[in-house]
């Protein structure tokens, strides 16, 4: 299956070398995403009085989405579970690779993938390479600096907003 789907993902090695492939799709069906989740909330000792202003806030929300909007917050969505995934495999001692260059359409087609489901990343797992590249502590440092000092004056003005 791997092979077939090389070529819609612009034959990156990745797609053939890694141990899995995970494909990471937005559901677009936001109503039945809705009623699936009040049932859970109901099995898990809710009740529909107590949901009901959740649920109406839900509505209106999805109600007033045009398409491109549910295709766009639910692909934002898929990008949580990509950060699970990848934590995930690292926690167990596998490498990833996640990525977005590929073509949608051509996976749908090709994993006969339903039409409310719509590919939006995929994620190889496996073992880094056994030639790795050589590591270069001194960047990541550095990025990881720079990431953190930003990080830190985002929560200062936050704090200063709210505590003002």
């Amino acid at each position: 299956m791997l092979e077939k789907l090389a070529p819609a993902a612009y034959n990156q090695a990745q797609i053939t070398t890694g141990s899995h492939l995970l494909v990471f799709c937005a559901d677009i069906d936001l109503k039945s995403r809705r009623n699936i989740m009040e049932k859970t909330l109901i099995k898990n000792g809710g009740t529909k009085e107590n949901l009901k202003p959740y649920m109406d806030m839900i509505d209106g929300s999805v109600n007033n989405m045009s398409p491109d909007q549910k295709l766009s917050w639910a692909q934002r969505q898929t990008f949580l579970a990509i950060g699970n995934a990848i934590n995930g495999a690292k926690a167990l001692g596998f490498d990833s690779c996640p990525m977005e260059g590929f073509n949608s359409q051509e996976f749908s087609k090709i994993l006969k993938i339903p039409e409310n489901l719509v590919p939006t990343a995929l994620v190889t797992i496996g073992y880094a390479s056994d030639n790795p590249r050589p590591s270069s502590d001194y960047k990541r440092r550095r990025v990881l600096l720079r990431s953190n000092i930003n990080f830190f004056i985002i929560l200062i003005y936050l704090n200063s907003i709210f505590l003002d």
